[in-house]
């Protein structure tokens, strides 16, 4: 008995062009992958792991695909940007203190 709820695609011809499998269809998909995989872990602070993956995506996004690389580019700033850190010199070390010029 068929279920009247759902249509049956499977007599469609309009189907028939279709690939039977999804290895056609996964050119981008490893990229698309490590993209959103990275952006979880950026949430989860885990930056070590989300440079990597945000870099392979980078890497091996297509070329002409301008508007991917920017969104990649959005959250893979930031993550490299958290490894290097600014050196914070005291003001006490490079400038002359007061009583030292009032003696």
């Amino acid at each position: 008995m068929r279920n009247r709820l759902l249509p049956d695609y499977s007599l469609d011809p309009r189907l028939d062009h279709w690939p039977r499998s999804l290895s056609g269809l996964a050119g981008d998909m490893p990229c698309m992958d490590r993209y959103y995989t990275g952006r979880l872990l950026t949430y989860d602070e885990k930056y070590q792991e989300a440079d990597a993956h945000l870099s392979y995506a980078f890497t091996n996004c297509d070329p002409q695909a301008h508007g991917n690389k920017r969104r990649i580019l959005r959250y893979l700033i930031p993550v490299s940007a958290s490894f290097f850190t600014p050196r914070h010199e005291s003001s006490h070390d490079t400038l002359p203190s007061a009583n030292a010029a009032g003696q």
